[in-house]
């Protein structure tokens, strides 16, 4: 039980946010992502639309990009869209 406790302080990686981004873009952008990266083209997520979605993604995106841009590349690589190579995300709006 001691070593799940360590393990846990040392992940800092927030799950709920994991979990909101797979919701996110299994929602609003599956069919938009597999066209785009069949393509080779980067997936372009519109900042409004997430916000509408969900104010903690793009609160995140704003405070700590870095970790949303790591947590977003995770779930697409988790997402089967039937298609290998790079799945690459871009925010407008």
């Amino acid at each position: 039980m001691g070593a799940e406790k360590i393990s846990g302080e040392e992940n800092n990686r927030d799950e709920g946010l994991v979990e909101q981004l797979a919701s996110f873009f299994e929602k609003k952008y599956l069919k938009k992502a597999q066209k785009d990266f069949s393509s080779g083209k980067p997936l372009l997520v519109d900042y409004t639309l997430m916000d509408k979605f969900s104010t903690k993604l793009s609160d995140v995106l704003v405070e700590r990009p870095d970790e949303w841009f790591e947590y977003a590349q995770e779930v697409l690589e988790s997402i089967d869209f039937g298609i290998e190579g790079g799945k690459t995300t871009r925010v407008f709006n």
